[in-house]
């Protein structure tokens, strides 16, 4: 449960990092990195406090959108 925390943070990271590159527009770092990324970092953290399996549930379909969503993200918000 730890390290799906950790992985959670360094996603989490990302949005940051590529507005910052000047990659992304900045709604990049608050659509990907403040909403998205919070939701799956309050399920994370949900998930290593209680572990059960509705919480791990919930940490699986949260892993399935996730990854679509911020690629989706990213190209909408691309600066090229």
């Amino acid at each position: 449960a730890g390290l799906i925390k950790r992985y959670g943070v360094y996603l989490a990271s990302l949005p940051f990092i590529s507005t910052a590159l000047e990659v992304t527009s900045p709604m990049f770092a608050v659509d990907g990195g403040i909403l998205l990324n919070g939701y799956a970092l309050y399920v994370a953290s949900k998930f290593d406090k209680e572990r059960s399996n509705a919480n791990a549930r919930k940490v699986f379909l949260t892993s399935l959108w996730y990854l679509p969503c911020v690629m989706m993200l990213f190209l909408l918000h691309s600066r090229r």
